[in-house]
């Protein structure tokens, strides 16, 4: 029953194949323009695995031998089976997107993240999600830069002096503003425990956006139908395919979704003065406030553990599917 359900999937998608998300077909693949020399060496090892199911085969027929016949029925099914889904592989992520994009649009008007240019129906969801991390990544670039300019401020004011001198009996010196020295160290503290750990982390996302733009169709798809041929690495090739179809749909919608709160849950700090309001950093509204780095914690650090569950937990329910049915 699970089989035969997975294959109408399978054969349902195709009806979405004017879908892309990005788009990615076997010509894309096949021609892949990171891995120029895949689609001649995909083509071989498909002939070359029709010539071992034809000459086990037969071999099976004229010896007797079952084991040999039941080798290359279940070889047969199997590249069958991969051609089938390397034809349709368009579809299949279509269908794919036209199910998470549902989403993303839902949860992206709802709350109310669609009102920004970021979002746009036509757009690709790598674009939506790279614009996003982008705003995110800016916020964080110059509330860090503001950090280490400030402590560099505070601590040359710091070292200010006044001298008063008096004929005859002497004079003294003094740092009026000594306590800035405080102030200094403070911007260093933030900037060294909490600035520098954010902004690495959301600069990698953001270059891992538009990295796996280019890395899933054209490296990940190619390698895992080369490998899903291969009886010794076919459950590698189904890890890279299920691989494959989350770094393109799952992936982006999921970090979409995710910076879209930077802008929208995380909109206001009112209500939060007490907590938010600092001598040092300023009150709630001001510029690099208490409230505009604790709001870019979750981007940085918790919000990433949530798509890498969600990524996993799809990898793995898409690795058991392929298992089932090829």
């Amino acid at each position: 029953m699970m089989k035969r359900f997975i294959l109408l999937l399978l054969l349902l998608s195709l009806s979405f194949a004017g879908v892309s998300c990005p788009e990615v077909t076997a010509s894309t693949i096949l021609n892949s323009e990171l891995l120029p020399d895949i689609g001649p060496t995909i083509a071989v090892v498909f002939m070359l695995t029709i010539l071992i199911i034809v000459f086990a085969y037969a071999g099976g027929q004229l010896l007797e031998n079952q084991n040999m016949t039941i080798f290359a029925k279940d070889e047969l099914y199997h590249l069958l089976f991969s051609a089938a889904m390397l034809a349709a592989i368009g579809g299949i992520l279509a269908f794919s997107c036209v199910i998470s994009s549902g989403l993303m649009d839902f949860s992206l008007k709802g709350t109310g993240a669609a009102q920004f240019s970021c979002y746009s129906s036509s757009s690709n969801v790598f674009d939506i999600a790279s614009c996003f991390m982008n705003r995110v990544k800016t916020d964080a670039d110059w509330i860090a830069g503001n950090a280490l300019k400030k402590s560099i401020e505070k601590q040359q004011e710091a070292v200010s002096t006044v001298s008063i001198y008096f004929p005859m009996i002497g004079g003294t010196t003094t740092s009026y503003v000594a306590y800035k020295r405080t102030y200094a160290m403070m911007y260093d503290l933030l900037y060294t425990s909490f600035l520098a750990p954010l902004l690495m982390s959301i600069t990698l996302q953001a270059q891992l956006i538009d990295f796996m733009k280019i890395f899933g169709p054209g490296v990940l798809f190619p390698l895992a139908f080369l490998l899903r041929v291969f009886p010794a690495t076919r459950s590698m090739g189904n890890i890279l395919i299920g691989l494959g179809i989350g770094l393109v749909t799952i992936f982006p919608i999921m970090y979409a979704l995710n910076a879209s709160m930077y802008e929208t849950v995380f909109k206001s700090c009112d209500g939060m003065e007490d907590i938010t309001d600092d001598t040092v950093l300023g009150s709630c509204g001001f510029p690099g406030s208490f409230f505009d780095i604790a709001k870019l914690i979750p981007q940085a650090f918790f919000l990433p553990n949530l798509t890498l569950a969600v990524f996993i937990t799809f990898l793995s329910a898409m690795n058991r599917a392929l298992r089932v049915i090829g």
